[in-house]
């Protein structure tokens, strides 16, 4: 908590400065409010201090606590103090503990210390004594004031045995001159009325930064350095220069000395015999248990002592009665546990509390001895968590953030690297059989739970329970089933729970995953494009499509993409090879991908197509096989087609429809919905279809009963032959004109002669093509020749396609009916026609 200017008379002042606190009340707090106490967290930081979260609970008030508990005299754990550098300087508990933290000396715990004051020129020091290996870095202020709590010196710290103190610390500063002896009230401090101030090198100033209502004293030619003297050091020194009252103060301290400075009239006169090269002392002494002591750190008030609650300033201020944020030192009467404690407040989780019911609750804990320290919106613990390299705020400090403050306390680990004693490993995800995944190691701690270095690859892997094997570290799962992984170095031991499932039966060639009968879960996406979405129910194969129409016109250059996105991901179970789609093309040339959501939460770009590679029209099938070391299992989360070409950027619709997961990879999608009506063609209408010969309609049924009409097989016959459709001499049919459907195409194939009109001058091009008419086409289009002497009972010599019929008999392209016959007048089907096209081709 910070402090501001202090006086010797300011006392009730500085308890309210100082604690940093604003009147909440008077409501007192007792022990009996930490009662129905629950450890909600507890870990080891070394082998002798523990890391715990207590709450406590009533009808009325709820407290935090949060507790550091050492057990004294472990080699390997030390208590220590971090001080501010310079001394004026303040810093979070968290950035300091941090600053200290280094291998072999792991700062595992930490707490607030000092109080502290403010001062534009000399900042923010500590209010009370701090010394370090009994050298004197700050000297503090005692008020005298029963109001604050720096009415009377306290400290803890450290003795030169080991041991921890807490008492009345009692110390003194003075200057001799000519034997006489004045007290010195502080060390580079502010020079308020009446006192008498040491500066040394270690002053926030490089002068003293007095005024002329004084008198200050240099002193060089010192026996030690000023800015190391520690209690019972006594300091001599020659005067070098006097400044006397109403002259100009703020000397420059010199190098290896000091300055010695009184305000005020009455030291004037005690000091006017004093002299330029008079020989002079400034002693330190404190009593007599402090003396050598490791550290001290000097705070307020006392609170408990000799095991009874002894809280030295005033029981009626309000820094004692109010409840607030608290952070205290103690240890109990056997010197085996000393504690670091911070109780939150200021909120509805924890309330705060009194000095005099945090006294109590100490004593419930069995200390013998504790102080006070800093608190209020400056109480901050940190400790290092399992795993962590660095101590990590644990409390939640009243101002929301945690403060800069000045000294801390720290529990300091400093062990070296030992066996390793605990594993942590990330959890397993649930697998189908045949996925893999690798286990992570969180964390290694070794017998002194310090950090270790370690991989998963230098532990030693196994599984329990027969569901699968490990490969390194990566579980390979093999057979349904709950097991154990279990992970080990030397005499550490990690297990961690496996369910093996299998979602997906032996056998299955692919699920479901959207028909896109529903839309209500997806979305769109743009890339320099406008898209938009709306369901189909004509250009669907079953049910209904997803129809998205786009705009790529607009996209200034840049690649332009048309998405559609799972507003929830799709689950895909087990270990698919594939994810398939349909889709209704427009034939121009784009690039369908899709994005999976793998077991680690990464997304993955899968390929539908290549770079381009969209070119059919009409309804096609798209496989994107998934990599097998992929993170399985996956969510399908986006499909989507794009455009790198600039030139190629068009405004068209497509469709999609029936995505599904493929788990066989021998398994090939139908290509249409019903062949199974003339399974006897099935594999030419699928060749054709391949080679872009035949197509379907848009319901995504072949019709293979359908009769053909002559402009579908016209249109078969200008594919198969690449036969060229734009720029074609008019074909001269009184029924077809360059505005028909279908015109380049008849014009096409009656250009090489393969189809004539009527006698008439018609085409015809949505007529019935009889058996006899197919003969006399794919003869005439592919020139061929030959005859046979078998014939069919119903195709007699002088019939107009006689010879055609005989000829694609003898090259094996049709075998007539069972009975014999070849019914030429009859209608030819789809089905048929392809598979006689199909044998004349492949």
């Amino acid at each position: 908590m910070r402090g501001k200017r202090v006086t010797k008379k300011a006392g009730a002042f500085l308890a309210l400065v100082l604690a940093g606190q604003t009147f909440l009340g008077a409501g007192h707090t007792y022990a009996s409010e930490f009662i129905n106490g629950k450890t909600v967290k507890e870990f080891k930081l070394s082998k002798a201090a523990t890391f715990k979260e207590i709450t406590y609970s009533t009808s009325t008030v709820n407290q935090d606590i949060f507790m550091v508990e050492t057990k004294i005299g472990d080699p390997n754990t030390q208590i220590k103090v971090g001080v501010p550098n310079p001394i004026s300087s303040l810093m979070t508990v968290s950035k300091r503990a941090k600053l200290d933290n280094r291998a072999g000396h792991y700062v595992v715990g930490a707490v607030n210390a000092s109080f502290f004051r403010s001062n534009d020129k000399y900042g923010y020091a500590p209010t009370g004594v701090l010394s370090q290996d009994n050298k004197i870095v700050n000297y503090g202020v005692v008020t005298a004031d029963s109001t604050s709590p720096m009415n009377i010196a306290v400290g803890f710290g450290i003795g030169a045995n080991g041991e921890p103190i807490i008492d009345y610390t009692r110390p003194s500063l003075s200057f001799g001159f000519n034997g006489k002896t004045l007290p010195l009230y502080s060390m580079n401090s502010v020079r308020e009325g009446n006192t008498g101030i040491l500066y040394t090198k270690n002053n926030k100033l490089t002068t003293s930064g007095t005024n002329e209502w004084g008198t200050e004293i240099v002193i060089t030619n010192t026996s030690k350095d000023p800015a190391q003297i520690g209690f019972g050091d006594t300091i001599t020194g020659t005067v070098s220069e006097i400044t006397r009252m109403t002259q100009p103060g703020d000397r420059t301290i010199p190098a290896g000395g000091m300055i010695v400075s009184f305000a005020g009239k009455d030291y004037a006169d005690q000091l006017a015999g004093l002299k330029k090269g008079d020989t002079v002392s400034v002693s330190a002494d404190i009593e007599a248990k402090w003396k050598d002591a490791k550290f001290i750190v000097g705070s307020g008030p006392l609170l408990v002592r000799n095991g009874k609650v002894e809280i030295s300033m005033s029981a009626n201020d309000y820094l004692v009665k109010d409840r607030a944020p608290r952070t205290v030192v103690a240890y109990d009467a056997d010197y085996k546990k000393l504690f670091f404690i911070v109780n939150d407040g200021r909120s509805k989780a924890s309330s705060g509390s009194s000095l005099t019911a945090m006294a109590n609750y100490l004593i419930l804990l069995g200390a013998d001895y504790a102080m006070n320290l800093d608190g209020g919106g400056s109480s901050a613990m940190v400790a290092r968590p399992y795993g962590a390299y660095e101590p990590v705020l644990m409390n939640t400090p009243s101002d929301g953030v945690e403060r800069a403050v000045s000294s801390i306390l720290e529990v300091v680990n400093t062990a070296p690297t030992g066996a390793a004693a605990i594993l942590v490993l990330g959890s397993a995800p649930t697998l189908e059989v045949g996925m893999k995944a690798a286990i992570p190691l969180k964390y290694a701690l070794d017998e002194n739970y310090n950090p270790m270095s370690l991989s998963a690859s230098q532990l030693t892997w196994t599984v329990e329970g027969g569901v699968g094997v490990m490969e390194g570290n990566t579980f390979v799962a093999k057979t349904e089933g709950k097991g154990t992984i279990v992970a080990s170095m030397g005499g550490a031991v990690a297990r961690i729970p496996v369910t093996v499932a299998n979602s997906v039966p032996a056998g299955t060639k692919y699920l479901a995953l959207d028909h896109f009968n529903s839309l209500s879960n997806w979305g769109t996406q743009t890339a320099r494009s406008t898209v938009a979405l709306s369901s189909s129910s004509y250009f669907a194969r079953e049910g209904s499509s997803a129809k998205v129409d786009y705009d790529f016109t607009n996209s200034g250059g840049g690649t332009a993409a048309a998405y559609i996105e799972a507003n929830q991901s799709i689950p895909v179970n087990g270990k698919p090879v594939a994810i398939g789609v349909w889709t209704y093309n427009d034939g121009s040339g784009h690039w369908l991908r899709g994005e999976v959501i793998d077991a680690n939460g990464q997304t993955q770009k899968i390929d539908f197509t290549e770079p381009g590679g969209m070119t059919w029209k009409s309804w096609g099938y798209s496989e994107a096989k998934l990599d097998s070391n992929l993170a399985f299992p996956i969510k399908f989360k986006q499909l989507y087609f794009a455009e790198t070409d600039a030139a190629k950027h068009n405004k068209g619709t497509i469709y999609f429809e029936n995505l599904q997961a493929v788990y066989d990879a021998a398994y090939v999608e139908p290509a249409f919905t019903d062949l199974e009506k003339a399974p006897w063609a099935k594999s030419s209408i699928l060749q054709l279809t391949s080679q872009s010969i035949i197509s379907g309609y848009p319901n995504g049924q072949f019709g293979p009963n359908d009769n053909i009409t002559r402009l579908q097989a016209a249109t078969m016959i200008s594919k198969q032959m690449k036969l060229a459709t734009s720029n074609v001499k008019d074909p001269g049919f009184a029924d077809v004109t360059p505005n028909t459907y279908g015109y380049g195409t008849i014009a096409a194939v009656a250009s090489i002669g393969a189809m004539g009109g009527f006698t008439d001058g018609t085409f015809r091009p949505d007529a019935t093509l009889s058996r006899g008419e197919m003969a006399s086409i794919i003869e005439r289009a592919y020139d061929l020749e030959g005859t046979t002497t078998k014939s069919f009972s119903d195709v007699k010599p002088g019939y107009w396609a006689y010879n055609s019929i005989q000829t694609i008999l003898a090259n094996g392209i049709t075998g007539g009916y069972t009975d014999g016959t070849f019914r030429p007048n009859s209608p030819i089907t789809r089905a048929e026609f392809s598979s006689m096209l199909d044998r004349y081709i492949n």
